[in-house]
């Protein structure tokens, strides 16, 4: 079943390009939620209220939350993986920046963690857009 469903959205790249944002998008939360719970594990004696655990946790999930949305973006797109991933950075750029505005001007309570998250959201999507665009390079 499972094939099946693969099969049918590999082979109709017009689905692929209307959902390989959507699908980038949900995947990057999912593991950015994942990655809250699998920091919460290892860390199940510390409290989540220390220095240590903040920086870590905020800084590692800025970072895989960036790769996951990079290489799901263009892993799903069917074409023009270069172009994707260039929109797809930009478009984690501007989030970032958005969020940092926002951190600053907009909310009333002032969590300044979220600018450590949206730091290391640029630095995954930087590191993931130049290995993508590595490989393609090596592939050509």
């Amino acid at each position: 079943m499972c094939n099946k469903i693969k099969e049918w959205f590999i082979s109709k790249p017009v689905v692929r390009w209307i959902l390989f944002f959507p699908i980038a998008w949900i995947s990057s939360i999912i593991g950015n939620l994942l990655w809250e719970l699998l920091s919460r594990i290892i860390f199940i004696f510390m409290p989540t209220d220390s220095l240590f655990f903040k920086i870590f946790n905020y800084s590692f999930s800025g970072l895989f939350t960036g790769i996951i949305f990079m290489y799901v973006g263009v892993y799903i797109a069917p074409a023009k993986k270069k172009s994707i991933s260039i929109l797809l950075l930009i478009l984690t750029i501007l989030h970032s920046f958005i969020t940092i505005f926002d951190v600053f001007f907009i909310y009333l309570e002032k969590d300044y963690w979220i600018i450590l998250f949206a730091i290391f959201l640029i630095f995954g999507s930087v590191f993931s857009f130049l290995i993508i665009n590595e490989k393609k390079n090596n592939n050509e």
